[in-house]
């Protein structure tokens, strides 16, 4: 089920350098890096619980720590069923969803199309970018409401 923590002020595109606090700051580029990460492991490895993990990071981002890993998976799952002929299910698990229904869900209501009429539509449309995202956060007039570098595309997959 997709979250909604509420107003949020976005995260500029280049909020991961820009965050003062480093673990937070470790925690929005591992996100970056690998979204499906869950939650429980970035606080470990932060040495935060989970809570203090997502209050810090809505303190030092003005963002939802989990309105940021969802977007995050939706642009890499969108990124690789662009980009290769993995199935659906694959992209699912690759991007942190253990069921695809789950994923299919959540990527029609943010992209407004299943993974699938994605995929087939693919080469008539712009890819995603935080532009696509704007019924989901509401747009601000300075910073960006999705992602931290929304342009550049994820890493390959490994």
């Amino acid at each position: 089920m997709m979250h909604h923590c509420g107003d949020t002020k976005g995260v500029a595109p280049a909020v991961v350098p820009a965050i003062r606090d480093r673990r937070i700051r470790k925690i929005a580029a591992r996100i970056v890096a690998a979204p499906h990460t869950k939650m429980e492991l970035l606080a470990r490895e932060a040495n935060l619980s989970v809570s203090w993990m997502q209050q810090l990071f809505k303190k030092h981002t003005g963002e939802c720590i989990t309105n940021f890993i969802i977007r995050r998976r939706i642009l890499r799952a969108a990124h690789l069923l662009r980009t290769t002929e993995l199935r659906i299910k694959e992209i699912a698990a690759h991007v942190g969803y253990s069921k695809t229904p789950t994923f299919d869900r959540i990527f029609a209501r943010i992209t407004g199309q299943n993974p699938g009429d994605y995929r087939n539509a693919s080469e008539s449309q712009p890819p995603l970018s935080c532009h696509s995202f704007l019924d989901f956060v509401p747009p601000t007039a300075l910073l960006c409401p999705v992602c931290a570098q929304c342009e550049e595309p994820p890493p390959p997959v490994q």
